[in-house]
């Protein structure tokens, strides 16, 4: 068991120390001393990866569940640690802890950033800081299932353990290999066409592929400390306003509807409880308060209060204005927003959160309870786009939401018994355990995280990793039952 992890995670970690090929380019191309700290971890790290991979025999590796699951919870904090090498040795993030959250954050997409000013960091460290974001949105497992297929017989061990939760892709795309390949295409071209439409409207071609990026993965990272309100460009919050909604759509739905050449979206009934809670969200946000309603800043706001529903249900984190601030305005915005961030995104896609078919699933369970109560010998089935929910799946919907919304409060007490505020710690378990970055209190659109005392930070990383992996991949490494045969 203990070699196949071993040669699994250096497998893995070399296929990521190689990419750091991309930001070397970037800081030669920006005649930045940079280069020279990504050339000396692709030689050091390359030489000390390599070694088991070519002394571990492939035919003695073998995948089981356990196996998978471990790769996956040590993977999502060793690789991101090999990733943060560069920024520790530049020292324009900061020191080892901090440059260590940078990296977590980047790789679980959370965007949560210790960085106060993004400006005055190089070009080269600011792409490497975009890309691990681009690299975790879909998944490093997933990359290398799709790349190197990765024993075939076992990639659904692998598959299931960095995407687990309900899940309908299977019936698509019988092999696993066929599957991580296909929704790594469309991750890729929908990104590229991101870069090209963000250039057109008016973004540099660095900061393009930077948001593009980040966007897709729903990190939320930007090159800028205003992030998107820098550009006070209409066109280019609308373009990552579309992105950020095919980012939070499930990945195999926009390959199934290209592949027939039909807009059915509509028809996924989980697609149209995605949408429905933007809309009617947007529409909340704008008409509370009453006495604040202006009919000709109507545009203006719609605009801002879609950009910042999109940014927080897809957890992407981007933000076209202090959001923060409609909390004095209205209350209601700032309950809305924190239920969207435990809400998130769609099943297989690169958003975070609950996720819309298991909220859809509990809401469906919480109307049959009540059926039940005023029938009682009734049968009541479960059904979604005809489809009988199974009460396995139920059981497993009803234990996650229990164990998510316990880690969100042991979380919180803890990081509140480190002197942090209470809305602080709620808003930032809420931001981390969910993948979306800004809360509010200290860590507010417009603020960052590098005011956390240090054991607010470990707290977090722990949360972001395992609203990344979805909580039961890590927490079963810390039952000794599970490391033994």
């Amino acid at each position: 068991m203990i070699k196949s992890i071993i040669y699994l995670l250096s497998a893995l970690a070399l296929f990521v120390v190689a990419t750091m090929i991309f930001p070397l380019i970037v800081s030669l191309l920006y005649h930045e001393n940079q280069w020279k700290i990504f050339l000396g971890c692709i030689i050091i790290f390359s030489v000390i990866l390599a070694i088991p991979v070519f002394l571990i025999r492939r035919k003695s590796i073998e995948i089981t569940n356990r196996v998978a699951l471990a790769v996956a919870c040590i993977g999502w904090f060793i690789i991101p640690l090999i990733s943060a090498v560069p920024f520790i040795i530049s020292g324009e993030i900061g020191g080892f802890l901090d440059s260590y959250f940078e990296a977590i954050s980047g790789f679980t997409t959370t965007g949560a950033s210790i960085l106060p000013k993004p400006e005055i960091v190089s070009h080269g460290i600011l792409f490497w800081r975009s890309f691990i974001q681009w690299l975790g949105g879909m998944g490093i497992i997933l990359l290398g299932i799709a790349l190197f297929a990765f024993f075939p017989g076992s990639s659904f061990h692998l598959y299931k353990a960095e995407v687990p939760g309900p899940t309908k892709d299977e019936k698509f795309f019988p092999k696993i290999s066929t599957l991580a390949r296909v929704l790594w295409i469309t991750y890729t071209i929908i990104t590229l066409l991101e870069i090209a439409l963000l250039w057109v409207g008016g973004m540099n071609l660095f900061d393009s592929f930077c948001h593009s990026f980040t966007t897709m993965a729903t990190g939320g990272f930007s090159t800028k400390s205003a992030s998107i309100s820098y550009w006070e460009s209409p066109f280019i919050q609308i373009v990552i306003i579309v992105f950020m909604v095919l980012a939070g759509t499930n990945f195999s739905l926009h390959f199934t509807i290209f592949k027939h050449k039909g807009l059915g979206y509509f028809k996924d009934a989980e697609f149209r409880m995605y949408i429905a809670i933007m809309f009617v969200s947007t529409i909340v946000l704008r008409l509370f308060p009453l006495s604040q309603w202006k009919l000709e800043e109507t545009g203006k706001f719609l605009l801002n209060n879609s950009f910042q529903v999109v940014s927080i249900m897809t957890t992407t984190g981007f933000s076209n204005c202090d959001f923060e601030k409609w909390k004095d305005i209205s209350p209601v915005s700032e309950i809305l927003l924190v239920t969207l961030m435990f809400i998130g995104g769609m099943q297989s896609s690169t958003g975070g959160g609950i996720k819309v078919a298991r909220i859809l699933i509990l809401l469906k369970l919480l109307l049959r309870e009540i059926k039940l109560i005023i029938h009682p010998k009734a049968i009541h089935k479960i059904k979604i786009m005809e489809r009988e929910v199974t009460d396995d799946t139920l059981n497993r919907v009803s234990s996650f939401f229990f164990f998510y919304m316990l880690i969100f409060v042991i979380s919180s007490l803890l990081i509140s018994f480190a002197g942090v505020d209470i809305e602080t710690s709620l808003s930032s378990v809420a931001a981390c355990l969910n993948n979306i970055g800004p809360g509010f209190g200290a860590v507010g659109a417009m603020d960052n995280y590098s005011s956390l005392p240090v054991p607010a930070k470990w707290i977090l990383i722990f949360d972001m990793v395992t609203g990344r992996l979805e909580l039961f991949t890590v927490i079963v490494a810390f039952f000794p039952s599970f490391w033994k045969k």
